[in-house]
């Protein structure tokens, strides 16, 4: 009897094990179906990633309506943003594509990059549309500089941003984040810069 009951529980269990697998095999089959058209869709649909520098020139411009318009807003909205992108500079560079504009001589073991992003050089629709232009200057060593390409675009990030860039002419460059003609010009130096291929 106890044989009986055993052997009776073990096909039950059996069959629900089996039901449950194939219905398990069911549904994920039907969802990785459904979720590759809904993929497909989205892949064409789906617009480029934002970048957080667009937010920020949202934001300054929420701050300072008047800005191009009133010099009091004009200077606090190029102070405000001018200290939140250099603090946070690679939150706000990284997935954007620079391009190496020039390259100079610092010393025997050093070279000046400068890369830009904006109307004038990439002409990313995004920033164009938001009113955003990036200068940034960068020292890097000869090995770094030797492999790079002007003219090509690149991604770039760093840290230890510092005030000025001194140029071996004597003149001295100084950063900042200016407002013209309806645009944020955000420029900035970096002393330790990377940069990658795209």
């Amino acid at each position: 009897m106890k044989t009986n009951i055993l052997f009776f529980i073990s096909i039950f269990v059996l069959i629900s094990c089996n039901q449950q697998r194939y219905r398990n095999e069911y549904i994920e089959s039907d969802s990785v179906a459904v979720v590759t058209e809904i993929d497909e869709d989205v892949i064409e649909t789906t617009p480029k990633e934002y970048y957080n520098i667009c937010n920020l020139s949202d934001s300054i411009r929420m701050l300072y309506p008047n800005i191009g318009k009133n010099d009091i807003q004009t200077e606090n909205a190029c102070t405000h943003a001018f200290m939140e992108f250099t603090t946070k500079f690679n939150y706000y560079v990284y997935n954007i594509k620079f391009q190496l504009t020039d390259m100079m001589r610092y010393n025997s073991k050093k070279y000046i990059l400068k890369f830009e992003t904006g109307k004038y050089t990439t002409k990313d629709d995004q920033l164009i549309d938001k009113g955003v232009s990036i200068c940034v200057f960068g020292y890097v060593n000869l090995d770094v500089a030797e492999r790079i390409i002007k003219g090509e675009k690149y991604y770039i990030s760093g840290k230890n941003i510092i005030p000025y860039l001194d140029l071996p002419n004597g003149c001295r460059y100084t950063m900042n984040v200016t407002e013209f003609d309806k645009c944020l010009y955000f420029s900035c130096v970096v002393k330790d810069i990377k940069v990658c291929n795209i």
